[in-house]
C-alpha cells in the first residue's frame, strides 16, 4: 500500500476540522505519519497536546520562525531545551532565514545560531526556513546538524546544489511547479535528498500528495510506486534522532 509522510504541516492552525477528523482525513490520503511544526513559542503546548494524543502519527517539531524573532520571552531557550528532552523524538523546526518579511537579520541570525546549537548537541533534525536567505546561509553550511531539511524549496538550481554538497534534504510541495527550473530541480535531487510536504493549511493542501508524487515521478522517470516508497524512506530517516 503506497503511504505518506508529511514531513511539514502545521496541525494546531487548522480551523475546518477537529483533531480526529484531521486526522482520518491524512489517513485517508495515505498520510501515515506527519511531523507537526512549530513557528512561535505560543504553539508550543498545542504541538506537544497533538503529539500526546496522537503518538503514533504525529512527531512533533518546536522552535521558532524568523516571523516572530523578535520580542521573544526571556526564558524561550530554556523551554525549547526542556520540550526537547521531553520528547526525543522531536525534531527543531522551523526556523531560520526570511528577510522578505523581517529586515532584523541580527536577530534572526541570533536565534538560528541557538537552534543549530540545540540540534547538534540533542542530534536532531533541523527545519530550516529560508526566504531570500541563500547569502546568508553561505555562511552556516559548516555549521549546520548533520541531518538538515530546506522547507518548501523553490530555489534556484545553484541553491540545491549547495543544500546537496552539504548532505541536506529538499522538501517540496505544489508551490516548485510555479518555479521556472522546477524539471532541472527535480530532476538533479538525488533519490536520498527529496522528501514532500504540503505545509498546510498554508501553501498546499494535503490531499495533492498523490498527484504531487506522481508527477515528480514522471519528471524523474519513475513510477507512482517507486517515487513513494523511496520519498517514503526518506522521511524516516530524517525522523531518527541519532
Amino acid at each position: 500500500m503506497m503511504r505518506f509522510i508529511d514531513t511539514h504541516i502545521h496541525l494546531q492552525d487548522f480551523t475546518t476540522f477537529e483533531p480526529k477528523a484531521l486526522m482520518q482525513k491524512l489517513s485517508e490520503n495515505h498520510i501515515y505519519k506527519c511531523i507537526c511544526v512549530s513557528a512561535k513559542s505560543d504553539d508550543w503546548p498545542k504541538v506537544s497536546a497533538w503529539t500526546d494524543n496522537f503518538t503514533s502519527a504525529v512527531v512533533p517539531a518546536f522552535a521558532v520562525h524568523p516571523w516572530y524573532v523578535n520580542n521573544l520571552p526571556a526564558n524561550w531557550t530554556d523551554e525549547l531545551e526542556k520540550l526537547l528532552i521531553k520528547y526525543p523524538q522531536a525534531l527543531i523546526g522551523e526556523c531560520g532565514f526570511d528577510t522578505l518579511k523581517n529586515q532584523d537579520i541580527a536577530t534572526q541570525q541570533q536565534v538560528f545560531d541557538i537552534h543549530i546549537n540545540l540540534a547538534r548537541t540533542y542530534r536532531r533534525t533541523l527545519l530550516i526556513h529560508a526566504v531570500k536567505a541563500q547569502s546568508l546561509l553561505e555562511h552556516y553550511w559548516k555549521k549546520l546538524p548533520q541531518k538538515f531539511v530546506i522547507h518548501s524549496f523553490n530555489g534556484s538550481l545553484e541553491f540545491l546544489k549547495q543544500i546537496v554538497k552539504f548532505g541536506g534534504y529538499a522538501a517540496f510541495n505544489q508551490k516548485i511547479f510555479k518555479n521556472k527550473q522546477f524539471a532541472d530541480i527535480l530532476q538533479y535531487i538525488p533519490d536520498d535528498r527529496i522528501l514532500l510536504e504540503s505545509d498546510a493549511p498554508y501553501q498546499s493542501s494535503f490531499d495533492e500528495f498523490a498527484a504531487l508524487c506522481k508527477k515528480i515521478g514522471e519528471i524523474r522517470n519513475k513510477s507512482l510506486e517507486e517515487t513513494a516508497l523511496l520519498i517514503y524512506a526518506n522521511s524516516l530517516e530524517i525522523m531518527k534522532n541519532d
